[in-house]
């Protein structure tokens, strides 16, 4: 890792009071654990299309290791879903909720301002092209923007912190995307009929990896 790029992420909050978006995965283990170290004080909120016990179980254990509570808050694509029928019935008259929305209602809950993600240049050519404007204001902003996942990985090694169980994706959480449905199937199967009971006709992603063999964006683990 260069040395740069740790110092530029310990900057983004050293001495501010910060809001973590905690997603569960890797990056945002890594920015919980540099707010907590140099941020001045430290909110964090968890965004979920459900409840369910895998999340439960990642939560836990963070707010266990940094003492901090994790606010859970509905996903803005629940909503999206229930809106659009993906999987689901269709919501026409389903009410639009925001990311910024969202991000108000943390803000006006903790006092603080300032919201620090996980998110990297690296992980994505859409997050590049959107996260330069994106993060260029004081309210919002990516410390780990210039690191990589070995970056990622070796501060985790450092500080001991163990890697969360997930599909394998750069994005993590969950959602309806096949990686996704076909991880939670696959390892959570009591989670699995919980998504069902929101979303009945997810099904359908099990059935065509029955019928075609599996064809996603990350490597399946079963």
């Amino acid at each position: 890792m260069k040395a740069d790029h740790l110092e530029q992420a310990i900057e983004t909050v050293r001495g501010k009071h910060v809001i973590v978006s905690f997603s569960g995965g890797k990056d945002s283990l890594v920015v919980m654990d540099l707010a907590v170290r140099h941020a001045a004080s430290v909110h964090a909120f968890f965004l979920e299309l459900l409840p369910l016990t895998v999340m439960d179980a990642q939560l836990a254990i963070a707010e266990q290791r940094w003492g901090i509570p994790i606010r859970r808050l509905p996903h803005w694509l629940r909503y999206e879903y229930w809106k659009f029928g993906a999987y689901c019935f269709h919501h026409s008259e389903m009410a639009e909720l925001r990311l910024n929305d969202l991000y108000g209602v943390i803000r006006k809950e903790s006092g603080a301002k300032l919201i620090v993600t996980g998110a990297k240049a690296s992980d994505s050519l859409w997050r590049r092209r959107t996260g330069v404007a994106k993060f260029a204001g004081d309210d919002l902003k990516a410390p780990l923007w210039h690191w990589s996942k070995k970056d990622v990985l070796q501060y985790l090694r450092a500080k001991k912190i163990p890697q969360p169980d997930n599909d394998g994706r750069n994005a993590t959480g969950i959602d309806l995307s096949y990686p996704s449905v076909l991880w939670l199937y696959d390892n959570y199967p009591d989670d699995f009929r919980r998504l069902e009971q929101l979303y009945p006709f997810v099904g359908a992603i099990i059935k065509r990896r029955e019928w075609y063999g599996y064809s996603g964006g990350a490597k399946e683990k079963a």
